[in-house]
């Protein structure tokens, strides 16, 4: 059964009982990053589900790197700028324009202002132009 959980919104999750008093939690990404977790609580599974992919967004080279996944086609659309990136400003939730973002393979972030470091939460990326 799929399960809504709030502040992770780049994340679906499905919980099922494998036998009986034991359930499962699987969580993917947009990114394809998983997890997967056991538990007698499907409360408390849930709520575990929710902290352990926020950790997963916060590790650096995962989750946190990757566009929404609606705009991946959008980004593959566009030419490339140099070494297979494509150089795009990304648009935020709030109307904030983040220039100079470079994206590998249409979807994930590999530097920002000539820096490896995302100085923003990819999350709230709202759309993304061609620079």
């Amino acid at each position: 059964m799929k399960v809504s959980v709030d502040g992770v919104p780049n994340w679906e999750f499905e919980i099922e009982e494998v036998s009986t008093g034991l359930y499962r939690l699987r969580g993917t990404h947009s990114s394809a990053a998983s997890i997967d977790l056991t538990g007698t609580d499907p409360n408390n599974l849930v709520e575990a589900g929710k902290e352990r992919a926020l950790e997963v967004e916060g590790d650096s080279g995962t989750a946190s790197r990757f566009l929404p996944e609606h705009l991946w086609e959008k980004v593959r659309d566009m030419p490339e700028s140099s070494y297979g990136t494509t150089c795009v400003v990304v648009v935020l939730d709030d109307g904030t324009r983040i220039p100079d973002v470079h994206v590998a393979w249409g979807k994930e972030i590999v530097k920002v202002d000539q820096k490896p470091e995302v100085h923003f939460d990819v999350s709230r990326v709202v759309d993304v132009e061609f620079q």
